[in-house]
């Protein structure tokens, strides 16, 4: 029973991941649509954090 304890927080540590089409979808990233499909591949899965980080470093990036 202590390895099926282990194996659940394992678990629990892995954060979930999304496609590009999904994040499109979602209401928590409906204003920021167009960063999303200049930041994220199509053919790649995003943890939350990932995406929001992705666009918190193009939005600090300098322009050229």
């Amino acid at each position: 029973m202590a390895a099926k304890k282990k194996n659940e927080v394992h678990e629990a540590e892995k954060e979930q991941t999304f496609t590009l089409d999904q994040f499109l979808a979602s209401k928590r990233f409906s204003n920021r649509r167009d960063l999303l499909k200049a930041v994220l591949s199509k053919d790649k899965r995003y943890s939350i954090s990932e995406a929001e980080k992705n666009i918190e470093n193009f939005l600090k990036g300098k322009v050229k």
